[in-house]
């Protein structure tokens, strides 16, 4: 099987795969595929799918049961996740999630090289190489940065220009003022989709996807942030044998 990412949604796949287009790392196998179940990539010359789970609660089993039968699963899978719970309801703890499921999953006969105490929380992303034959590599990313509590659109709001960091603040404002003055029914949690919502309905051709926004310059793919997140996923999806 190809190497694979699995995301929580289409709006991830959709700004992902831009952001490595543009760092010119992914071209599409079939350049008339233009499909996104999944989005089927070479990454950096390897096969690399692009995959989503309906239910954003379900993305974590999804992860699992992938690697639970590791002689049948990709040789790399890695998974991105928003920190925060996509509800108010749910606990805020998917890094817990995340590293019950890899303890399981050790139970069950998959070999990582990690500490007793591990966290998958770092600065770098978290990646774990395998010490058995049949175990994948795994690595996970809790967007925006692997650290801090937020979402997708937190990390888009890192890749905002300096030039236009007027326009994101008075987006901020509006989006608050529209919740506080005016009832916008908007979830507190989903705040920094609001803005990033608002912000992009200012741009020239208003309202466009994420993955156009890296096109048009509402984002850019090579600031700090992004280019984090792309270091992450060169040394998650690198050669098998450890070259890039």
């Amino acid at each position: 099987m190809e190497n694979l990412l699995l995301v929580e949604g289409l709006d991830d796949i959709h700004a992902i795969s831009q952001l490595l287009n543009t760092h010119g790392l992914t071209r599409l196998r079939d350049s008339k595929d233009r499909s996104i179940h999944p989005l089927k990539l070479f990454f950096e010359d390897r096969p690399l799918n692009i995959d989503h789970v309906a239910n954003e609660d379900d993305v974590v089993a999804k992860f699992e049961s992938i690697l639970e039968f590791a002689n049948r699963c990709p040789k790399v899978v890695g998974l991105v996740l928003d920190f925060d719970a996509p509800t108010e309801t749910q606990a805020n703890n998917r890094d817990v999630g995340v590293m019950e499921a890899i303890r399981r999953l050790q139970d069950k006969g998959c070999r990582w090289n990690l500490p007793n105490k591990f966290t998958v929380l770092s600065d770098t992303g978290f990646i774990a190489d395998p010490t058995g034959v049949d175990t994948p590599r795994i690595g996970v990313w809790l967007m925006p940065n692997n650290r801090d509590r937020g979402m997708l659109e937190t990390f888009l709001q890192g890749l905002i220009s300096e030039s236009r960091s007027d326009l994101l603040d008075y987006a901020r404002r509006s989006t608050d003022t529209a919740k506080e003055k005016y009832q916008a029914p908007f979830l507190p949690v989903h705040r920094d989709k609001a803005v990033v919502h608002t912000f992009l309905a200012w741009m020239d051709k208003p309202g466009r996807p994420f993955g156009q926004s890296f096109q048009n310059g509402s984002f850019d793919a090579k600031s700090a942030p992004a280019c984090q997140f792309v270091e992450w996923m060169k040394m998650l999806f690198r050669n098998t044998d450890g070259t890039l």
